[in-house]
């Protein structure tokens, strides 16, 4: 099995949390509690599939993650009513494939997404822009890396007109940034990982964890290219950040893997 974190050459990354946002923008849609209902009608029954899909790829449980998605998908299916969801819903089924390592099962499943959300959504659509990713990670793992970032342009240059300043965005810029470190590209990396860190402090706030996080990627990027004061600097502002919210200091407990406080190690690190 192929582990992508490893061959992003960046150990604190998680695919999950580059779709979760995405998808829980969907999903905040498409799910409505029906009210004194302990069972919702067929044609709704979808929805909470979904969400118990998205909760479990959130808790990294992609397994169950691929049988909540695959009961969902076979319900929008096999209503012709829910069209204009099927694309999504198969992004999301060919998402929880991914995430476990099976890349031949998610590849055929993305490839359906991309061609479902091409015809139905359309290509200037956020649900092609989300397949378009997925299939991005695809040619990534398959070790085709510079069509995975001719693909990853193509998504940045659809959020940056359909969704600018917005989770979706940082997602892509992080993503372009991970995949240029791992080819070396460390001015790339930069510029990527800034305009990320610019966008979360938007959306995640200056000092959440998220900030932390990229600002470690952008000391070590610095550190890489010999600019010793600023990674200090910026590790040091991480570490302020993680501290002040008590994060190195808390007890394992079941939670978003995007929240997860990583460790990591670079050498000379302080």
């Amino acid at each position: 099995m192929v582990d992508l974190v490893s061959t992003s050459y960046y150990s604190g990354y998680t695919m999950t949390k580059k779709f979760a946002s995405a998808t829980a923008l969907f999903l905040s849609l498409a799910f409505i509690p029906l009210a004194n209902a302990e069972v919702a009608p067929a044609s709704d029954q979808w929805r909470q599939f979904s969400k118990s899909g998205m909760d479990s790829l959130n808790l990294g449980d992609y397994a169950s993650a691929e049988t909540q998605f695959k009961t969902a998908l076979g319900m929008v299916q096999s209503n012709s009513s829910l069209k204009d969801s099927l694309p999504r819903v198969q992004g999301n089924y060919g998402e929880s494939l991914l995430q476990q390592g099976k890349f031949k099962e998610a590849s055929k499943e993305i490839k359906k997404a991309l061609s479902l959300s091409k015809s139905i959504s359309g290509k200037d659509s956020l649900d092609y822009a989300y397949a378009l990713t997925l299939q991005s990670w695809i040619l990534q793992a398959d070790g085709k890396r510079q069509d995975a970032m001719q693909m990853l342009k193509d998504v940045l240059a659809l959020y940056s007109v359909k969704a600018p300043d917005s989770p979706e965005l940082a997602d892509g810029d992080e993503h372009m940034a991970v995949l240029s470190e791992s080819m070396g590209l460390y001015d790339q990396a930069t510029e990527y990982y800034t305009k990320a860190l610019n966008i979360r402090k938007k959306t995640s706030g200056e000092q959440s964890i998220d900030v932390a996080d990229l600002s470690e990627s952008l000391a070590h990027m610095a550190q890489r290219r010999g600019q010793t004061q600023e990674a200090l600097a910026l590790y040091a502002a991480a570490l302020r950040i993680k501290e002040a919210q008590g994060a190195p200091y808390k007890a394992y407990a079941p939670e978003p893997t995007d929240r997860t406080v990583m460790f990591r190690y670079f050498q000379n690190a302080p």
